[in-house]
């Protein structure tokens, strides 16, 4: 006969509504990693060239549409694409229309 083994450990679930949140340019959902940001651009507004060393990326346009320059390639996007990509990667971008994007970062483990 097998012996069942009870599990004890305990997974904490944070839960934000990104309807819910202020409208700001750039806004925290959740602070701790993974960092999650949302992010309202204006219709030409950039991002200037940036980089987040020692992080993974989840890019996710909810909506909108923008054009997002990792290095030297160019991505058109628009509501619903999502990109994952190294955070040694320069990031650089510019809103085509008003645009909500929401940036995830994870931090690598050491």
């Amino acid at each position: 006969m097998h012996e069942r083994r009870r599990q004890t450990s305990i997974t904490m679930v944070e839960r934000a509504t990104l309807d819910e949140l202020e409208s700001a340019t750039k806004y925290p959902v959740f602070t701790d990693n993974p960092r999650t940001v949302r992010v309202d651009l204006d219709p030409g507004e950039t991002v200037e060239e940036h980089d987040h060393p020692g992080t993974d990326i989840v890019f996710h346009v909810l909506e909108g549409a923008m054009e997002l320059r990792l290095d030297d390639e160019r991505y058109d996007l628009s509501g619903g694409d999502i990109l994952q990509f190294d955070g040694e990667r320069t990031v650089a971008g510019e809103a085509d229309e008003s645009t909500t994007v929401v940036v995830v970062l994870a931090q690598r483990p050491e």
